[in-house]
């Protein structure tokens, strides 16, 4: 990956941690936000299974919807993970206005000022989505610790495809660092026992990119 701190360690989480994330990862289908709940497990697990040291958890919801993250701020630090709790409003450009709830999570060996300069690309992304530049989609992704030859990709013929279990977009089909993000995410929740997440991820995913695949179809005519 592209950054070289200390990766986090899952065996070092003493019997009553681990069972308690197993339990609050079993609870992923429970309400309306399965979506939301799916992608904030699959990007923490990218933290917890050590391929990166630093994730955004969350989503944007409607001024009248309070529904934070999947994972509390409690939560995340009995996991021995440090928390910077952001709420941002964000403006589509539409005229349709958001609010996003995104807890920056990072390991204990991860610069605090390599979060917080995240958090300025970020907060400026959600007042003008649209004045987001290559550069700073290339630090963004640095800061991530997405790995190199993705963070480097063409952004000019960038098609947004990613795996079902990575949190990023890939260079392509044949990355080989994606290819094993996405299997051992995968592989931890089906030891988990999860396989009715797998399998609804998997099937929402396919269905994503059908509908992508398409409307590349429509643009290339």
């Amino acid at each position: 990956m592209s950054e070289n701190e200390n990766r986090y360690d899952l065996s070092d989480l003493d019997d009553k941690v681990m069972k308690y994330l197993k339990e609050k990862i079993s609870r992923w289908h429970e309400d309306e936000y399965r979506i939301e709940n799916a992608e904030e497990i699959i990007d923490l697990l990218s933290v917890l299974l050590g391929f990166r040291n630093y994730c955004m958890i969350g989503r944007g919801e409607t001024f009248k919807d309070g529904r934070g993250s999947f994972f509390t701020v409690n939560e995340l630090k009995m996991l021995g993970l440090n928390v910077i709790p952001l709420t941002q409003p964000y403006d589509d450009g539409g005229g349709i206005q958001t609010i996003t709830h995104h807890w920056h999570v990072f390991t204990n060996d991860y610069p605090v000022e390599k979060v917080k300069k995240s958090i300025k690309i970020f907060e400026k992304r959600c007042k003008s989505p649209d004045d987001e530049n290559t550069e700073e989609k290339m630090l963004l992704g640095k800061l991530l610790g997405y790995p190199e030859c993705c963070i480097k990709r063409d952004f000019k013929k960038d098609k947004g495809y990613k795996f079902p279990f990575t949190s990023h977009i890939i260079c392509s089909i044949d990355c080989a660092e994606s290819k094993a993000i996405n299997n051992k995410i995968k592989g931890f929740l089906l030891q988990l026992g999860q396989e009715s997440l797998v399998d609804f991820w998997e099937k929402f995913w396919k269905k994503q990119q059908e509908i992508k695949n398409r409307e590349e179809h429509a643009k290339g005519r």
